[in-house]
């Protein structure tokens, strides 16, 4: 699985600067069409995501982290980031490494699923797929 982060710029080897200015977000759903799909929550723990939402969706997986590339297409920035995903069955936790909660706004496009990810002060934009050859052939940006 791919996750292809919009970058506005890299840091250094080993970080990258994913944040878009909330002031973009109204532009960015009109370009790509994007549906709120409310408010979610996740827990990492690990190498362990647990994501849930305000409709009562609960899931768990491992990530297995592949390999992580920076790239420049059609003149922006992209982080792609490939890993492997595999279910986990949900348990109890109580501390975790990292927890975020954000507003997600998604759309499918062909074999790729842009989701625009609202935090309380910035925004990421990630193009989702399978294979990463769908994501080059895209014109979506």
């Amino acid at each position: 699985m791919y996750y292809i982060y919009y970058c506005n710029r890299k840091i250094d080897d080993l970080s990258y600067d994913i944040k878009i200015n909330i002031s973009e977000k109204d532009k960015l759903i009109k370009k790509y069409s994007l549906q709120n799909k409310g408010e979610y929550k996740e827990y990492w723990e690990n190498n362990v995501c647990i994501r849930s939402s305000n409709q009562g969706i609960l899931s768990a997986h491992y990530i297995e982290d592949i390999r992580h590339e920076y790239i420049l297409l059609s003149e922006k920035n992209f982080l792609i980031h490939e890993f492997k995903e595999t279910p986990c069955q949900i348990y109890n936790f109580y501390q975790v490494d990292q927890e975020e909660t954000y507003q997600t706004y998604k759309v499918e496009k062909g074999d790729i699923i842009i989701e625009l990810r609202e935090y309380q002060d910035y925004l990421t934009l990630t193009f989702i797929c399978t294979c990463i050859n769908d994501f080059y052939q895209q014109t979506i940006f």
